[in-house]
């Protein structure tokens, strides 16, 4: 269906087209995809001017040491209040000083000085914000979503209605369970598909009861527009 473009669909028949959305809805709501369907390209669409794969620049050992404060009640960065009074006995004399709009940006001695620094809620009576960098900020929530386990979706099929989602979970030891729901005249009633997840790889199978049920990739339906029928976006997004 790749080759066939969406001009070209529209102007087929009425009769054809509810064939082909009937078609479309039983795969969906089954569950059961061919095997064309689960290989695709993926073209990135850059943006303007953006390089692909270009790393990160490394970080200087001054950012790194390097903290903002910005007062809530008073304005930090001013020439009279740029050391309030007790300033070197509560935080420390620092290497560096210098003013950003209305922040006091501080170079620290060093990393526990910089961690010291961070606890400091409050100088001279004064409600007080610290930060890092953002380009710090942004690095170390790289590194956490990098870290952090992405789930691998997957689904089975002829599970019997009258297993519930904790029993899927608790025969098959997956994290996570939703059984596939499909449209009727009364609204939506489940069908006998289930998603399952798990933090590794795919099983080939998992057994529930003295059944052995093949695990298929899952493929999450299109998102499509219900105003242009293009996929990729919703309404409220159509332009």
């Amino acid at each position: 269906m790749d080759r066939i473009y969406y001009e070209i669909l529209k102007q087929i028949r009425r009769r054809c087209q509810i064939v082909l959305l009937n078609f479309y809805n039983e795969i969906w709501s089954q569950g059961l995809l061919p095997s064309d369907w689960k290989d695709v390209i993926i073209t990135p669409l850059l943006k303007p001017n953006k390089l692909q794969d270009v790393p990160d620049e490394p970080l200087s050992e001054q950012t790194l040491r390097t903290v903002y404060i910005k007062g809530q009640d008073l304005n930090l960065a001013s020439p009279s209040k740029i050391l309030p009074t007790g300033y070197d006995c509560k935080i420390g004399k620092p290497d560096q000083t210098d003013c950003k709009g209305n922040t006091l940006c501080i170079v620290c001695r060093n990393e526990e000085h910089k961690q010291a620094l961070l606890k400091v809620s409050e100088i001279d009576g004064k409600r007080i914000i610290v930060n890092i960098p953002w380009s710090l900020q942004k690095r170390n929530k790289s590194q956490t979503d990098a870290s952090q386990i992405a789930w691998n979706k997957g689904v089975i099929t002829r599970v019997s209605l009258d297993i519930s989602t904790e029993d899927v979970k608790a025969e098959t030891g997956v994290i996570w369970a939703q059984r596939i729901t499909k449209r009727a005249y009364n609204g939506f009633v489940p069908n006998a598909a289930v998603i399952i997840a798990f933090e590794g790889d795919l099983p080939p199978t998992v057994t529930m009861g003295f059944m052995r049920h093949k695990v298929s990739v899952y493929i999450p339906p299109a998102i499509r527009c219900g105003k242009c029928q293009r996929y990729g976006h919703k309404t409220h997004q159509c332009t």
